[in-house]
């Protein structure tokens, strides 16, 4: 079970890392009124997940549980792993 807390808290980490800051500045200053910070990543959830997995030693089935784990209850299943690892 910490494996799994450990590729969870690391599939979280490579999708914070991939945050474009610059790219976020620019669209905050932009005159739209609707600014999707998603666009400002550089990798997305599964390839975030999926290289996770690949560090760790899961396969890509394995892996889907962490996406949707993440997918669907980001702060929940991290809130889970820190309290595990």
């Amino acid at each position: 079970m910490k494996e799994f807390a450990k590729t969870i808290k690391l599939a979280a980490e490579i999708r914070e890392e991939s945050f474009d800051h610059r790219k976020a500045d620019e669209m905050e200053k932009s005159k739209f009124l609707v600014k999707n910070f998603e666009h400002c990543y550089t990798k997305n959830l599964h390839q975030a997940v999926k290289e996770a997995a690949e560090k760790s030693g899961f396969d890509d089935v394995a892996a889907m549980p962490i996406y949707f784990l993440l997918k669907y209850a980001w702060d929940d299943i991290l809130d889970w792993a820190n309290k595990l690892v």
